[in-house]
């Protein structure tokens, strides 16, 4: 599979304002693709990873998440793992970098969602 294939593209990420929404969080996507590496730590078998950073509170493993963009619902999942600078964390909080794997969605799903072919 090439790059190409296994992720959103940047400028659609852009384009859509992408954020995920907590219960108290919010963090603002930076970029979506999908890894081998990720089906085997996540034991999700589509291995999609959403980077993003956090701009207001905290979110944590397991908690049930929205993707938004421009205040549009896109979709809601639960984060099955968490990782800052590549170690597996509990929950991460305002200012931090992390990268998430959520329970369902596949990669493919988000593609037809914000219409990537």
């Amino acid at each position: 599979m090439s790059q190409t294939n296994n992720q959103i593209p940047l400028e659609v990420i852009n384009k859509y304002r992408l954020v995920l929404l907590g219960t108290d969080s919010i963090a603002e996507v930076k970029r979506i693709f999908s890894t081998s590496s990720a089906k085997k730590k996540c034991d999700t078998h589509h291995g999609v990873v959403v980077l993003a950073t956090i701009t207001k509170g905290c979110i944590k493993t397991n908690e049930r998440i929205v993707m938004s963009s421009c205040g549009d619902f896109l979709l809601d999942d639960n984060i099955v793992r968490i990782e800052i600078n590549n170690n597996e964390a509990a929950g991460a909080a305002e200012g931090q970098n992390i990268g998430v794997c959520f329970e369902r969605t596949k990669l493919d799903d988000l593609k037809k969602i914000l219409r990537v072919n």
